[in-house]
């Protein structure tokens, strides 16, 4: 079964950018219950991300981590009441950048592997 390119960026991305993120705001000293209300997890789910239990599926470069860091940052010198917004905007962004480096592609073939190696579905869409 065919997996879209969104699909697999939900079920491996994702949740591995949730570990990391989890971990950036840690560092950056904001509390459990102000990343579960700014991410929209549960608590439970930030012990999980912690423990090694959830997003595993993905490995980030130092460059990658990096970005993470920075958005952890801005999402911490956000306001609350637009918190929300500024994550999705963030996440957004990371996926395009993603998207242009070909990571996405990658995550992509990795899980539909009866793709052409050549494929350039995901390099289209702008």
């Amino acid at each position: 079964m065919i997996k879209l390119p969104c699909e697999v960026m939900i079920w491996e991305f994702l949740p591995a950018l949730r570990r990391e993120l989890v971990k950036a705001l840690l560092k950056e000293g904001v509390s459990r219950k102000e990343i579960a209300s700014m991410l929209g997890i549960t608590d439970s789910a930030i012990s999980q991300y912690l423990k090694k239990k959830r997003g595993m599926h993905f490995r980030f470069g130092v460059d990658i981590k990096q970005r993470i860091q920075q958005i952890a940052r801005h999402l911490k010198n956000t306001p609350v009441k637009n918190r929300s917004a500024r994550f999705i905007a963030e996440i957004c962004k990371f996926c395009l950048m993603l998207k242009r480096k070909k990571v996405l592609c990658s995550l992509c073939l990795k899980q539909n592997p009866e793709l052409n190696k050549n494929c350039n579905v995901v390099r289209r869409i702008k």
